[in-house]
């Protein structure tokens, strides 16, 4: 099942805050797709499926130490998106992926030709900090140069925030 993007409120990629209770609030409170925790992929090779019957879950836990590593359930299907991390950051981006797309944004267009849906793109360059606010207008430059859909994060708090990143940034704007 493929999503679809347009027209869509979002819960954008968050940083430790993209837990399977806040996504299930999210999406109780109107979010068509909600994005999960990032997950390095050598982590998730190192995990095993558990079904939590008591909360109704399915979770991945780390075999060796039984850590958890994420959760979800059959409510996720359809709106659900799990980011898989191939790679540590600072790799990332040196190689023009994650924040490093504010500050080049033709690189993107590279992503775009591989058949992606969507694409998320954070109002950061890699110089600023978490404490920075995010450059809206800066996320135009991205949309303007693709043709699919881009997810518009950062300091977006309220609804009111959604129209102010929407009209900074441009046509295709989630």
């Amino acid at each position: 099942m493929e999503l679809q993007y347009r027209g869509k409120h979002i819960l954008a990629p968050m940083v430790r805050v993209g837990t399977f209770p806040f996504r299930m609030l999210a999406a109780e409170y109107g979010a068509d797709i909600t994005y999960a925790e990032e997950i390095v992929n050598h982590r998730l090779l190192r995990c095993t499926r558990k079904i939590n019957k008591m909360l109704g879950t399915v979770d991945l836990v780390e075999k060796s130490t039984d850590t958890f590593v994420v959760q979800t359930c059959d409510e996720e299907k359809s709106c659900g998106v799990f980011q898989i991390r191939t790679s540590d950051e600072s790799f990332s981006i040196s190689g023009g992926i994650g924040a490093a797309f504010l500050s080049k944004p033709d690189l993107i267009l590279d992503i775009e030709k591989t058949g992606v849906a969507a694409v998320a793109v954070n109002g950061r360059k890699v110089a600023d900090s978490p404490r920075d606010p995010a450059q809206w207008d800066g996320i135009a430059e991205v949309v303007s140069a693709l043709s699919i859909p881009v997810i518009s994060n950062g300091d977006v708090f309220e609804y009111s925030d959604y129209q102010c990143i929407k009209d900074a940034s441009g046509r295709f704007l989630l």
